[in-house]
């Protein structure tokens, strides 16, 4: 009895000491190193850079605007689509969507092939050898998940930067919709969090 009283009273008391160790920690303030303070400063300059070129020259158009080529809602099953900043109207130019986006995509390098590491390329390798070998025997290796992405409901397009759209402390955002670009609506996101202000956001939800 006495051994197992004596064990119950240094495990209270190794516990007393852990949890003062973790208020102790709670307590101290995180420590800021000169890359954070870099960083933002670089962020500050840029989001004001921004923020003073929107002064005199102001883009912004009513969310879910129509085209004022056609006229009609600016989403991809109607032939619009933007990428990298750029917007496309199909019936104003006679090219389909799909087409422009392809060039797009091949002027801006991101279809001629990329150089890939010796580690992919080698993991690369012998997964076919696998899955070759698995054939010839009759056997079926299970199916690895395939990368994808989200589709926006607003403009039918993938849900990245490239395509207009970006997401800012859980608020999305969808170029298209709002008529204004990533860089623009970062920058006010930004500099209103600042300022203690809720970030919000005309196609998504408002976060208080």
């Amino acid at each position: 009895m006495m051994k197992r009283s004596w064990f119950l009273r240094e495990l209270e008391r190794a516990r007393l000491a852990q949890a003062k160790k973790r208020r102790r920690r709670a307590s101290k303030p995180a420590k800021v190193t000169r890359a954070t303070v870099w960083r933002r400063k670089r962020s500050l300059e840029e989001d004001k850079k921004v923020l003073q070129k929107i002064r005199y020259v102001y883009t912004q158009k009513p969310p879910g605007f129509l085209c004022h080529l056609c006229g009609q809602p600016r989403r991809m099953e109607f032939g619009h689509v933007t990428y990298k900043g750029k917007s496309f109207c199909s019936t104003a130019s006679g090219q389909s969507a799909p087409d422009w986006l392809a060039e797009q995509k091949w002027v801006d390098g991101s279809c001629r092939g990329r150089n890939v590491p010796r580690t992919t390329a080698w993991n690369t390798q012998k997964r076919r050898q696998r899955e070759q070998e698995a054939e010839e025997f009759g056997v079926r290796l299970k199916d690895r998940k395939r990368p994808g992405f989200h589709i926006c409901n607003l403009c039918g397009q993938p849900r990245q930067k490239d395509f207009g759209h970006s997401r800012y402390k859980g608020v999305p955002f969808c170029s298209l919709y709002e008529g204004i670009s990533v860089e623009e609506w970062l920058a006010k996101q930004r500099s209103a969090d600042r300022k203690g202000r809720p970030v919000k956001s005309k196609s998504g939800r408002k976060k208080d």
